[in-house]
């Protein structure tokens, strides 16, 4: 009679086979994997409100972050693209829905990547300083958003004689 063997064991046997050095499963994280730990370190806070910031729950985060198989909507990959400030196409695409991103870039064109805070490219000046050169790009960032045609003056009204 045949040697047989519990799955456990031979789920074991086939991980060392794999190369897999301790038994146990290899364990690869994936690009929105990477996105979200990189991001909870970033933020700080707890794991809730940062799950509660993108629309989903704390227990879909933990299942998305334990399980490299498991991903998040297009809606709640948005939000996370707003909150990463990576652009939305590239979002969709670190989580494995590069065709949703190639329509959005082909509906909208390629959504160009958010300018780095000042305060990430400033991050040793005292806040007074970020704080002013915070207000310094804004302002720029307005004028250059203005329409580069020059508006027509009005020509001033003749006040009727009396």
């Amino acid at each position: 009679m045949p040697n047989l063997r519990s799955r456990q064991q031979q789920s074991i046997l086939s991980e060392l086979a794999k190369g897999s050095a301790s038994g146990l499963p290899l364990r690869t994280v994936t690009e929105l994997q990477q996105l979200l730990t990189d991001l909870l370190k970033k933020k700080g806070g707890t794991k809730t409100a940062f799950a509660e910031s993108i629309g989903i729950s704390l227990e879909r985060l933990l299942k998305v972050l334990k399980n490299p198989t498991e991903s998040l909507g297009v809606a709640n990959l948005l939000r996370l693209a707003v909150v990463s400030g990576l652009a939305p196409g590239r979002v969709l695409t670190m989580a494995g829905k590069s065709d949703v991103a190639e329509l959005l870039d082909l509906l909208y064109g390629e959504t160009p990547e958010r300018p780095v805070s000042v305060q990430a490219l400033w991050p040793t000046l005292s806040p007074k300083a970020q704080l002013a050169l915070t207000t310094f790009v804004e302002d720029l960032e307005a004028k250059r958003r203005k329409s580069p045609t020059m508006k027509k003056r009005r020509k001033p009204r003749k006040s009727p004689q009396l």
